[in-house]
């Protein structure tokens, strides 16, 4: 007689199948695709907060200031193509900026309120106040990715004429607002991911000290309860440099310390971001001349998208929220 398989292997070997099987099938139901899932005539509230604390030697003592700064936006989503590509207009509806300063008195400023009797508030007034209203035009796939970003010719124009500094024109130019979506949400990783995945950005933009390049690793930890919806959240950490020596303004900036590291909230049932918070602290040394001048930076970058339905919290309650949410 040849030789026969025997009944209980045969029956082991089912159970691994089956096994196998069924472990699949859980595998499969733990990754999720993540997609903006956006439709036109859609429009979502975007605010923009950051705060900003620095501090460093000036004539042999300390120096520190600290500036809050808010942006209210509406995305208004014109049209999504068939293969999810969409176009959205940003346009900015309000600034508010507070900034305490050793030097001077405290800044207050709020587009939505008079700046009578303040004429440093009324000075930035009348420089920013053109640019309420603009609007950016956006290219954006299901990932997120920026395919384009420019200025609506009304907001070429109120660049141009608008007489605030440089760092400000840099903000609100088409590669400004380009860093600051790309800072606010991730570019979504391509494949369906299970909690633990990873995947890596990078981005590269001017700025006041030189081109600044910026590698991003993501980090997916599964879904969690938050603000009363089920999110999935997505931590990340970057590091920053100056690859090129030299700026616009003559110093050689080097980051000689950095910890930079963030939570991004994603609705993957609504398909899109609902929040996401990037803290930031840096020491920058710049040489100038024979000396160098040493400064501490600390940014926190907290940004809230809702619809007309829902409720944007308080800045000083969003404050208060963003360090429970690194834990």
């Amino acid at each position: 007689a040849g030789w026969a398989f025997p009944r209980w292997g045969l029956l082991a070997l089912s159970f691994i199948l089956i096994a196998t099987l069924i472990s699949t099938q859980i595998t499969s139901a733990q990754e999720k695709t993540l997609r903006w899932k956006l439709q036109a005539g859609q429009t979502l509230g975007v605010r923009y907060g950051q705060k900003i604390t620095t501090e460093m030697m000036l004539h042999n003592r300390a120096v520190s200031t600290e500036a809050d700064l808010q942006m209210d936006t509406t995305w208004t989503v014109q049209r999504v193509a068939p293969e999810a590509i969409a176009d959205i207009t940003h346009t900015i509806d309000r600034l508010t900026m507070t900034m305490n300063s050793p030097t001077g008195d405290p800044l207050v400023y709020d587009s939505a309120k008079p700046t009578a009797g303040n004429p440093v508030a009324e000075q930035l007034g009348r420089s920013v106040k053109p640019l309420l209203g603009i609007g950016f035009l956006e290219k954006m796939d299901a990932r997120g990715q920026v395919l384009d970003m420019r200025l609506s010719p009304a907001g070429e124009n109120a660049i141009r004429k608008t007489s605030a500094n440089g760092q400000v024109k840099d903000m609100f130019s088409k590669e400004g607002m380009k860093q600051l979506v790309h800072q606010a949400v991730a570019v979504l990783p391509s494949d369906p991911i299970a909690p633990g995945a990873r995947w890596r950005d990078q981005t590269q933009t001017s700025s006041p000290m030189g081109m600044l390049h910026t590698e991003l690793e993501y980090h997916y930890v599964g879904s969690q309860q938050r603000d009363n919806r089920t999110v999935e959240r997505i931590d990340v950490t970057m590091t920053l440099a100056f690859p090129e020596q030299g700026d616009p303004l003559g110093l050689n900036v080097e980051i000689k310390q950095q910890d930079n590291s963030g939570v991004l909230y994603f609705d993957a049932t609504a398909g899109r971001f609902t929040e996401s918070i990037i803290h930031q602290k840096m020491v920058l040394e710049a040489a100038v001349g024979e000396r160098t001048h040493r400064q501490e930076l600390g940014t926190t970058l907290h940004t809230q998208f809702s619809t007309r339905q829902e409720t944007v919290r308080p800045a000083s309650q969003a404050a208060k929220n963003s360090a429970a949410a690194l834990k």
